[in-house]
């Protein structure tokens, strides 16, 4: 049996990819050192390289334009723009890099920090990855009204800010990809069956990432919840294409699988060793 190592929790690390991705195909914003957010769009940038007609020209979009289109503005990505732009083989690439560097000292991650506030915490998480000359900061809070999440990301270049970015979803693929690097080295290469413990919300990237570098065709899913289990397996045909099954036990999700992903907020154990076959790898 195998096991997922330690692995950092810098989601800002790895995001270099995903803004040149954003750059490239136009999506996103920018904010400018007023603090306000301007959309880039498709159209502004056609705008700037082609003046319109004479006379057709509004003064306004000119300096909107030009405003938005300066190199001293930071991308603004949402959380649409995160779904849309980035994928859980981008996030394994990318920690496949940042990993490379982790006897470094320039590659640091930083303890998280907690300050308990309106009866819950607010958390941050800072890291720096000095071969590619970024460092930057993770900041959430889990409230009444939900959960917030935000990356800022700066260039040691030119001591700018490249980019902020809503970080629930990027968080989830960084999470998920993670386990994706870890088995990729380390599961067997004939690995075909995947046994899941837990749907909560990290639950389904930490698949899409085993998905991504074995090439699964069964999956069985335990929730102690049966709608949950029963969901969460419909979503895994529909979205990643391949065979789900709910099982009605942690034993009998884990006792054929090649791959195991124990992904559960749970205080008490939920995996025993003689429920799992010779070989497994366990995320």
């Amino acid at each position: 049996m195998t096991g997922v190592p330690t692995v950092p929790s810098s989601t800002m690390l790895g995001t270099a990819p995903l803004i040149a991705r954003a750059e490239a195909k136009g999506a996103m914003s920018k904010v400018g050192k007023s603090g306000k957010v301007g959309k880039v769009s498709a159209a502004a940038r056609k705008a700037k390289a082609k003046p319109r007609l004479k006379g057709k020209t509004a003064p306004n979009d000119k300096v909107k334009t030009s405003r938005a289109l300066k190199s001293d503005t930071a991308i603004y990505l949402t959380e649409d723009d995160v779904r849309r732009l980035v994928t859980v083989k981008d996030a394994i690439a990318t920690l496949e890099d940042l990993f490379a560097t982790w006897s470094d000292p320039a590659t640091v991650n930083l303890p998280r920090q907690r300050a308990p506030v309106g009866g819950s915490a607010f958390n941050l998480m800072g890291a720096a990855w000095g071969a590619q000359s970024l460092f930057g900061l993770k900041a959430y809070f889990v409230g009444g009204n939900g959960a917030r999440f935000h990356v800022l990301l700066y260039s040691a270049r030119d001591s700018s800010l490249k980019a902020i970015i809503e970080a629930d979803r990027l968080g989830q693929m960084r999470t998920g990809a993670a386990s994706g690097v870890a088995t990729k080295l380390l599961a067997k290469p004939e690995a075909r069956t995947l046994g899941v413990i837990g749907t909560g919300r990290q639950a389904f990237t930490q698949v899409a990432a085993v998905c991504a570098v074995r090439e699964i065709a069964d999956i069985c899913v335990f929730s102690p919840t049966v709608a949950h289990r029963d969901a969460f397996a419909r979503r895994i045909e529909r979205e990643l294409r391949v065979a789900a099954q709910p099982a009605t036990s942690v034993e009998a999700a884990v006792a054929e699988a090649d791959v195991v992903i124990v992904i559960t907020k749970s205080a008490a154990p939920v995996l025993r060793a003689n429920w799992l076959k010779s070989g497994v790898h366990v995320n």
